[in-house]
Order: C-alpha cells, then structure tokens, then sequence
C-alpha cells in the first residue's frame, strides 16, 4: 500500500481562518483614511496630502486587528494531554466577535461635518522658500492632527474620509467568525448518534404510533400484506455466504498503535469461499482538536467513509493484505458491481468493509468494530495485513498472518441448517 503521509494536520477551518487572518493583517497596512488640506507658506499655497493605516490613524482599529489575529492563533493551537484545541476556542470566539465590534463602532462613531472650520485644517508654516522647505514640517503637522481626530468632509479640492481598509476588514473578521461558529457549533457524532437513537426509540414507543403496531404472536399477517420475497443471494466477493456460521481462529494481534488509536485483529472467521478479518479500533481524543476526533471516529465507521472522505487527506482508515507474490488488495480499491452474471465474476483478491458496530465509553473512548471480507481464499502461505491511518498517528504497520490455518478453517466452515444448499 502506498503511504501518503504529507497533508495537514490542520483542516479546511484551520486553514481558512489563518488565511483570513494573514489577509486581514495585510488589510491593516493599506490605506484606511486619507486627507488634504491647505498649506500656506511665505511663497504661496499648497494643498498638502496624507493618508494614514490602522495602525496610523486609530487606536480601536489596530486593537481590532490584533485582535483577529489572536483568535485565528487561539483557534489553532494544541493544548497537550488537555482537551485539545476546543478549550481555547471560545476565547477566540469572543476575541473575534470583540474586533468586529470594536471596527464597527470606530467607523460607526466617525463625525460627519460640511464645516471646514471643523473639518479642514489650514497649516501656516514658517520661513519658506520657493523650492518648498518647510514641506517635512507640513506632513508632519498633517500627521499629528491626522492621528485619532477622523473628521469626515468632501470640500472641493480638499477632503477627509475613510478609504477601503475598513469595509474589507470588517468582511474580513465577520468570514473569520463565520468559519469558527461553523465548527465550534457542529454537533459532535456522538451527539449526532444519541439523537438518532432518542428520535428512532421514541418513534417506535406505543404512545407514537407513527411505526409501533401491538401484535400477538399468533395474529395472522393483516389482509393486503404480501411477505417480502427472498432476497438474492449477494455475489461471493461482496459478502460472506448467508448460510454458513464460518469457523473462528483466534489472533488476538495488535496490528498498530498510535498516540491516540489501537488497532486490533482478535479473531478471523473464515468461510468456504473467503475470511472476515474481524477488527476492533479503540481510539481516544487526547491531543486531537474536536475536529480531528470527530473525523477519526468517522473513519473507523465504515458506514462514515464516505463522510470521512470529505475531511483532510489524511484522515483515512487505510487498511490492506499483500501476498507473497506480491498482489494485493486494499480498502481503496474500487468494488465491481455486484449485478454480474455468475460466470462474470471479478479477478480477486478483493477487500471490502463488513460493518457490525460502534459505541462510546464515557467522554474520551470510542470504539468501533467492523469486519474486513476477503475473497477467495488466500494462498495456504504467510501473508501481511498491513494498516495506514495518518490522521490516527499510525505510520504503514502490518502483521503476518497464516494462510495455511486459514485455508484449513475453510473446511470446517459449517451451516446454519445442515440440509440447506
């Protein structure tokens, strides 16, 4: 199997919410208020221009943007044996929804006037000579009256007003927010799982009567219900055969252990056409962020595969069997479909998920079992199965198994009921 092991520990949150910090940063440095005024010199006039950043103009502003940029850091940050990163995340919450204030109330604040005794600032400068010496001086002045005054006019030939930085700083920390409270407010799966489990008892509880119906044993089928028909048999290489028990070899191996998940091979029970490759992942949180738990506990639910799909690269439970002749089959691989005639079977050896359960102890342990069909049977000969889980902390690790014993339970695989074909 091959290892790819270079994406991300961050997710798309993480990583969108740095950027949007990185931006609004860059944002603090453009121009955030600009102003001309008169200049009159021993000469002559002038009109003299300035404009000033968020750091240069006001004082609010630039704790705003320190502020967008703390929560982004807050958001992302690892708190070691703690509770990962969701124990700084409300704090980053609070400091982002502080800065959208804080800009929102600074510009919301700036004094309107069409006075230019009030707005426009005529500066008298000293000895002055044609070539304009007293221009540094001038600037200078300009800054001071610049800094924290935010007067707003539009005088013809003069002017005083808010340039562009602050509407995209304001979009800026209201995105950043918005990729937080999408996360921070996602309802974790075993919330999720709990939910579904009160919505479905109370849907089959007597009071409801939306799916509970009271029989007797003994009432015969209501008139109009037709029994189901027998369902097809699935092809070989999907499923164990319906009909047999299989015969169960004990392993009890621990493939691989990570910082945070154990993955385990108790037992294999093998069949007459393949084996199922019992395995059990406990996993704990740890250092992982509620993110990162919340997509490790996917992973290892083969119903969630395809949710997990839909997180970092690395999240995936990447599980497989390498024979001594090197073929192998793995997680990955594509299933054919099962609506084949019985003599266009596929070219095996094929892997695919066989889900049983899953469930939670207390708040921090997850464990989830599953099973792992392969077909045909293996090669009587040692061969791997081997296990890849980034996102888990588990590098490629894999274990020798017997394909001799195997083959061999294949011939003790017995049915339900002896007389069925």
């Amino acid at each position: 199997m091959s290892s790819d092991l270079g994406a991300s520990r961050w997710g798309f949150r993480e990583r969108g919410v740095l950027t949007v910090a990185a931006l609004l940063l860059a944002v603090s440095f453009w121009e955030w208020f600009g102003v001309s005024v008169l200049v009159v010199e021993q000469f002559g006039v002038r009109t003299a221009r300035a404009t000033a950043n968020a750091w240069q103009i006001s004082t609010v502003w630039s704790v705003a943007v320190l502020l967008g940029v703390a929560a982004s850091l807050l958001w992302c940050v690892r708190l070691r044996g703690v509770t990962g990163r969701a124990s700084l995340r409300p704090a980053a919450l609070v400091f982002v929804a502080l800065g959208i204030l804080l800009t929102a109330w600074q510009w919301s604040n700036i004094e309107v006037s069409g006075e230019p005794s009030k707005t426009l600032t005529v500066i008298t400068t000293g000895d002055s000579r044609p070539d304009w010496p007293a221009s540094a001086s001038a600037e200078e002045e300009l800054g001071k009256k610049l800094r924290e005054g935010l007067p707003l006019a539009q005088e013809p030939g003069y002017y005083s007003d808010v340039r562009l930085g602050p509407e995209i700083a304001l979009f800026l920390l209201v995105l950043e927010l918005s990729l937080m409270a999408s996360a921070f407010f996602h309802r974790p799966l075993w919330l999720m799982n709990a939910q579904n489990a009160w919505r479905d008892r109370k849907e089959l509880s007597p009071g409801t009567g939306a799916r509970y119906r009271e029989t007797r044993l003994s009432d015969p089928a209501p008139a109009g219900e037709v029994p189901a028909p027998n369902r097809p048999e699935p092809p070989p290489w999907s499923a164990p055969p319906s009909s047999e028990i299989g015969a169960v070899l004990a392993v009890d191996r621990v493939v691989a252990r990570g910082t945070n998940v154990v993955v385990l091979l108790p037992t294999i029970r093998v069949f007459s056409t393949g084996f199922l490759l019992e395995v059990e992942v406990v996993s704990r949180q740890g250092e992982l962020s509620a993110e990162d738990w919340r997509y490790v506990q996917m992973a290892a639910t083969p119903f969630d595969q395809a949710a997990g799909r839909g997180g970092p690269r690395d999240s995936l439970l990447r599980m497989g069997v390498r024979f001594a002749d090197g073929t192998k089959a793995t997680t990955l691989d594509r299933m054919p479909s099962g609506r084949r005639s019985s003599g266009d079977q596929p070219a095996g050896p094929l892997l695919s998920w066989s889900p049983t359960g899953a469930g939670v102890r207390g708040n921090e342990f997850a464990f989830s079992h599953f099973g792992l069909w392969l077909w045909p049977l293996p090669p009587a000969e040692d061969f791997e199965f081997a296990v890849e889980w980034p996102l888990g902390g588990i590098e490629l690790s894999s274990t020798e198994l017997d394909g001799a014993a195997i083959v061999s339970a294949a011939g003790r695989s017995a049915r339900y009921w002896p007389g069925d074909r």
